[in-house]
């Protein structure tokens, strides 16, 4: 998977499924996409979390895009929060835990994107190691299904899991005769208690940790299911 921005709960589902999460950060950055923002409940309504970036563009590779240095960004994500959640059940228990992900020193974006995996998924208990491609496998030149395919042989995979929406980018005999059982994980909807006069669903994991007990969480974390597939 791409590296997300304090991603949905899919995005933490699928780490929770898998031995080994692979962070597809040497691939074409996309605009508009979750790399860099994602959406919370602030008074009810969906607001947006966003790090501004520098010269971002398609034509460079996730790990090559630049924050802006231009504006205090960290400082204000921190009052967005806090104006957004400062009341919210869990708020005193991980706001430290965000505060801690904003203001790491990061080398690039990627060691950004990454380094917030890690924190949260310790806090989360779980115990994925985690991996991105910019690191190893040295096969930026194959594409698309080849490309997984390879990152499978390379960790001895016999199982391959991605998100269901991906289900049409992969031939599930192509997968069989590499001796890969592909499967496609579909998240059971899970409402929790929010500050909206309707369940809104997909926000941020920070919407599930601000409202939601540990437990609860892990409890979110198990509500899937894994599914054949493929074209």
């Amino acid at each position: 998977m791409q590296p997300y921005f304090l991603p949905y709960l899919g995005y933490w589902q699928l780490i929770a499924a898998v031995d080994k999460f692979v962070v597809y950060d040497d691939v074409n950055f996309i605009k508009n996409g979750w790399i860099n923002r994602n959406r919370i409940l602030c008074n009810g309504n969906v607001s947006y979390l966003t790090i501004p970036l520098y010269q971002a563009s398609p034509n460079k590779l996730i790990y090559q895009v630049e924050f802006s240095s231009q504006v205090d960004w960290r400082k204000k994500i921190s009052k967005s929060l806090q104006a957004a959640y400062g009341r919210a059940p869990e708020y005193k228990n991980v706001s430290s835990l965000f505060e801690a992900i904003l203001y790491y020193e990061y080398a690039d974006i990627s060691d950004f994107l990454v380094n917030q995996i890690t924190v949260l998924c310790d806090f989360m208990k779980l115990n994925t190691r985690i991996q991105n491609t910019s690191k190893v496998y040295q096969n930026h030149h194959l594409r698309g299904q080849e490309r997984v395919i390879d990152i499978c042989r390379a960790e001895a995979a016999d199982t391959y899991i991605n998100p269901f929406g991906g289900r049409e980018l992969y031939n599930s005999d192509e997968f069989s005769c590499a001796g890969i059982d592909l499967k496609f994980l579909s998240s059971i909807p899970t409402p929790y208690q929010q500050k909206a006069s309707e369940f809104v669903p997909g926000l941020s994991i920070v919407d599930i940790l601000m409202n939601n007990k540990p437990e609860q969480v892990r409890d979110m974390l198990r509500n899937y299911q894994l599914v054949p597939g493929g074209i």
